[in-house]
């Protein structure tokens, strides 16, 4: 029978993100009150995982070879546990190809990152303060049992209404048959020095070592387990790249812009002499300029009459386009010279062509 052996080996053999000599100091300062905490520099084969009881991958930024795959997945299948670290961008961003070994417990990390979408405590858009995100209702039952715990934590595993994309989990825990763990975080700057006594994430750290080395039983709810309350993925645009490139003119924002039409500007135009008829046009002329002979003798000499006449001739032949077929700014005499023209031509059986 195994010796139980109180080991947990950080594996650094990987270009790892998190160390506990740099960003993990607090966090290897917590552990090692109750662990042996060991850290692996060469390749992983089944002689070092052999005393192991957690093994911490934490944000390998190398590739695992297919050995190294199958060993982390023994150490799963004996009863011992696996915690994996991510950071957001995923394999893609860290050049590894952990999801190999996640994807046979059913978990995935996504090649994406979560991101908040107003200002709430954190400044930076990626310091997201994840709050009633409830996960499952166990991990919450437990915590609250907790002696540290306090009313204004509520800080669980799964990203909230604050934060894109909504109700998605960021965390995720496989337990095999033999007793084996298997827990997925997808921030490895959780257990960060930063932000490690930031809201209850310490009272979650406590938990999820303390469950990995079989220290607690954790009940999780059996119906949160079969249905979480998460929402379906939905991807979000690059909106830094997509403000780099130059999009098609129907893949753009806004409407395009016409140019202006020739001056006057449209608002100058007379509407009912743009679009009346001829007869409507001569008749309104008629009403302005054509008065009662009593009120145009009131209203000036004969000089002004023959003024206001010339200006109606030459307003009428505008309307019926003869001032077309004459010079610039025809005369009234001219006008109705041309009228006369063409009223003989018009009446003429045979008009003799010129």
């Amino acid at each position: 029978m195994k010796s139980v052996v109180n080991t947990i080996l950080f594996d650094v053999s990987k270009n790892e993100m998190f160390k506990i000599n740099e960003n993990y100091k607090m966090l290897h300062r917590k552990l090692k009150t109750t662990w042996k905490v060991m850290i692996n520099r060469e390749e992983l084969t089944q002689n070092i995982l052999e005393d192991v009881q957690i093994l911490v991958v934490p944000g390998p930024q190398n590739v695992f070879t297919d050995d190294e795959l199958a060993c982390l997945k023994s150490v799963v299948e004996r009863g011992d546990s696996v915690l994996v670290m991510m950071t957001d961008g995923g394999e893609e961003r860290m050049n590894t190809n952990i999801n190999f070994f996640l994807e046979e417990y059913g978990i995935v990390v996504n090649n994406d990152c979560v991101v908040r979408a107003k200002y709430h405590k954190f400044y930076h858009p990626k310091e997201c303060h994840i709050s009633n995100g409830i996960l499952n209702r166990g991990v919450m039952k437990y915590i609250m049992k907790m002696p540290n715990y306090s009313v204004e934590s509520d800080d669980f595993l799964s990203s909230s209404d604050l934060c894109y994309p909504v109700k998605r989990p960021i965390a995720a825990l496989y337990t095999a048959d033999s007793g084996g763990k298997l827990f997925v975080i997808g921030s490895g700057h959780f257990f960060a020095d930063q932000y490690l006594e930031c809201e209850c994430n310490d009272l979650i750290r406590e938990m999820v070592f303390s469950y990995l080395g079989g220290s607690i039983d954790l009940h999780l709810n059996p119906v949160d387990v079969e249905d979480p309350d998460v929402n379906e993925y939905r991807t979000l645009g690059d909106a830094l790249f997509l403000s780099q490139v130059a999009l098609p003119t129907p893949a753009t924002v806004f409407a395009p812009r016409f140019r202006e039409p020739p001056p006057p500007p449209l608002e100058l135009f007379d509407l009912d002499e743009a679009l009346s008829s001829e007869r409507a046009q001569l008749a309104r002329l008629a009403n302005k300029c054509l008065q009662p002979e009593s009120e145009k003798m009131a209203q000036g000499d004969s000089s002004q009459l023959e003024s206001e006449l010339e200006y109606f001739i030459r307003e009428c032949g505008r309307v019926v386009r003869l001032s077309r077929a004459l010079a610039d700014a025809p005369s009234a005499r001219a006008i109705l010279h041309q009228l006369m023209v063409q009223l003989a031509a018009f009446k003429k059986i045979a008009p003799r062509e010129e």
